[in-house]
C-alpha cells in the first residue's frame, strides 16, 4: 500500500513538472493596462476603446486556450507546440491586436513582451 502511494505521488510529480504553465494573471492584467494606455493615448472614443479591449482579449483568451486547449476558441482554430507558454503566447496576440489597431511607437517597444 505504501509502495503503491509512493509510485502514485511519483507520477504525480512527474506530470506536474512536465505540463505547461498556466498562463498567469499578472500577465494578462499587464496587457490589459498596455492596450488601456495605448487606447487612451491613440484618442480612442469609447466605442473604439470597448472594441480594442474586445479584440485584444479575444485573441490573448485564443492564444492560452491554443497553449492549454479546454474550451472553444472563438476564432483561431490552430494548434500550438507542446509545451508551448501560455504567457508568451497572451503576450504575442495581444501585442500583435494592438499593433494591427494602433500606431504608436508605445506598443512597438511595449515592455511585457520583452519577458
Amino acid at each position: 500500500m505504501r509502495a503503491r502511494a509512493i509510485f502514485l505521488s511519483a507520477v504525480l510529480g512527474l506530470a506536474a513538472l512536465l505540463s505547461p504553465a498556466p498562463a498567469t494573471a499578472s500577465n494578462l492584467m499587464e496587457w490589459n493596462e498596455v492596450a488601456m494606455k495605448a487606447a487612451g493615448t491613440a484618442r480612442q472614443s469609447p466605442t473604439m476603446n470597448t472594441r480594442t479591449m474586445a479584440m485584444v482579449h479575444t485573441a490573448m483568451f485564443d492564444a492560452i486556450n491554443a497553449a492549454q486547449p479546454k474550451f472553444q476558441a472563438f476564432k483561431f482554430s490552430g494548434t500550438a507546440p507542446p509545451n508551448a507558454s501560455a504567457d508568451a503566447a497572451s503576450a504575442t496576440a495581444a501585442h500583435a491586436v494592438l499593433m494591427k489597431l494602433l500606431t504608436l511607437p508605445s506598443i512597438r517597444t511595449a515592455r511585457p513582451l520583452d519577458a
